[in-house]
């Protein structure tokens, strides 16, 4: 959880890219690597987890580029996007790490009982 945090963070600092890859991109591919091979959580909440941030940036940072004022250029769009998507994916980022220490300390019941 804290690599992913440490994503979150690093996107306002503007590092530049490891051959096409953001450092925060990479930070956060390394977390959800970490994340995935956690026991404490079930594959589905790990995937929640996880897929917050992804969601937010594509999708948060694609509305939030549409609804802007420079709609006129592929470049204006995609410039708009970059300035918005970092947000997106913080927001995501929050949202998916609140969700993780959620269900570490509120496990859901198994329904399966041990005899």
């Amino acid at each position: 959880m804290g690599l992913l945090a440490l994503a979150a963070l690093l996107v306002p600092i503007g590092f530049p890219a490891v051959m096409i890859f953001p450092v925060p991109g990479i930070v956060w591919a390394i977390g959800a690597v970490v994340t995935l091979s956690c026991q404490g959580w079930g594959m589905p909440d790990r995937l929640a987890g996880l897929g917050l941030p992804a969601l937010a940036w594509i999708f948060g940072g694609g509305i939030l580029a549409l609804s802007g004022p420079e709609r006129s250029s592929v470049d204006a769009l995609l410039a708009r996007f970059n300035e918005v998507a970092g947000v997106a994916f913080i927001i995501g980022t929050a949202a998916g790490l609140i969700w993780l220490l959620y269900r570490l300390f509120d496990p859901p019941v198994s329904t399966h009982a041990r005899r």
